[in-house]
């Protein structure tokens, strides 16, 4: 039994809207940009989180219509979880790096190939999201997500982990993916 796998090309966009009503797509995009050097790692699970974390935000802010979120229209409301504040995805409101994943490839491996690889990666996890019931988020209903902090001095310091909170609660209370030593 011989099983063949087509690759899904990531089609390059000029604007977000183009791929709006694909929330797979957006939250691919969105851990590549964001996590896409951790794919091939033991820290992927990172990048699952980022698609959880948007994800409840597409819930809990624009579903529940929390403001100022509740003055982005329902067909938007994928494509502003996906994209806003995300970098890769959108910037200052330019357009970010994530629109041409084959241009783009060294921020997500060492070849186009490796690119598009990582990319059907996410795609996959963004599916597997997209479908679990709520009860089945690692990041306990997070909508915010850092991979770094400011020191006393203003320097920006990387995490080892992404750390993941509640927005809503505030950061006192923070915490990495199941299993994972914060640091």
């Amino acid at each position: 039994l011989k099983a063949t796998f087509q690759l899904r090309i990531p089609k390059v966009v000029k604007r977000w809207e183009e791929i709006k009503d694909d929330p797979a797509d957006l939250l691919a995009r969105a851990m590549l940009a964001e996590e896409g050097n951790k794919l091939f790692t033991d820290k992927w699970r990172d990048a699952e989180g980022i698609a959880w974390v948007i994800r409840n935000r597409h819930d809990k802010w624009y579903k529940e219509g929390i403001y100022p979120y509740n003055l982005v229209a329902s067909d938007n409301w994928w494509l502003k979880a996906s994209t806003e504040g995300i970098l890769g995805m959108e910037q200052g409101g330019l357009i970010g790096f994530s629109v041409n994943v084959q241009l783009y490839y060294r921020h997500y491996g060492n070849s186009v190939e490796g690119a598009i690889f990582a990319y059907n990666v996410v795609y996959i996890i963004a599916l597997d999201v997209l479908a679990a019931d709520t009860s089945q988020d690692p990041t306990r209903g997070a909508t915010a997500y850092a991979d770094a902090y400011l020191n006393e001095n203003g320097e920006q310091v990387l995490y080892d982990r992404t750390h993941f909170w509640r927005f809503e609660m505030g950061y006192y209370e923070n915490w990495c993916m199941p299993n994972v030593i914060c640091k």
